[in-house]
């Protein structure tokens, strides 16, 4: 952009609450929420337009086939209703906003593989819960999400709005080791996304501005 003296600090994320123990109790989690016993494939966030959930619900109509597992999707939003109709058939599960951090934690923690579609993110704080959580993202190659994916390896990508490549990323990754993938998460985001580590970047800008 023709910009120059930026500082680039990124966001942390509540290490404690977002935290591969809560997979533990999965199995409480899922009575909560009145999900199957099948592994899980999980979208949290809001449903609107540039998320691109009507790709992901297009590319699970190819990808149920040979994927055994439940597509959760969680959160509201204007097109709420055109989802609703775009799912019909398919083996969907719809969680209204979760307004409760902990109860997201859980339900996070629950799943095999979180999907974020929007080439749009600017940052993707879903995404690093999830990481943070031990459990693997698929993203749009485009926007924060994809950074994320590319500096921990804690996932794979795929071009975005592109339904038939999602479907097939979707069975790759199924076949991969997303316990792996989910441990390089952990270990990525405890590394560069503690909120003490956060800070203590951020003062250090306020210390070299001060000093310039």
């Amino acid at each position: 952009a023709g910009l120059d003296r930026t500082a680039y600090v990124p966001l942390g994320v509540d290490l404690e609450r977002f935290h591969p123990a809560r997979r533990e109790h999965a199995g409480r989690t899922r009575q909560w929420f009145g999900l199957s016993d099948r592994p899980l494939i999980v979208y949290a966030g809001r449903l609107a337009r540039e998320k691109q959930v009507d790709v992901l619900l297009a590319a699970w109509r190819m990808a149920q086939r040979t994927v055994d597992a439940e597509l959760v999707l969680v959160g509201a939003g204007r097109t709420g209703p055109e989802l609703r109709a775009r799912a019909h058939g398919l083996r969907v599960r719809w969680i209204p906003h979760v307004s409760s951090r902990t109860m997201l934690a859980d339900l996070i923690a629950a799943a095999s593989l979180v999907v974020a579609p929007s080439p749009v993110e600017t940052f993707g704080l879903a995404a690093v819960e999830a990481m943070a959580s031990g459990v693997p993202v698929l993203g749009a190659d485009r926007g924060g999400v994809a950074e994320l994916v590319e500096r921990s390896g804690a996932g794979t990508t795929f071009p975005a709005g592109d339904a038939d490549a999602l479907a097939m990323a979707l069975r790759a990754a199924w076949s991969s080791d997303l316990g792996a993938a989910g441990a390089r998460g952990r270990a990525y985001v405890e590394r560069e996304h503690a909120w003490s580590t956060v800070f203590n970047r951020l003062f250090a800008v306020y210390d070299g501005v001060v000093g310039a």
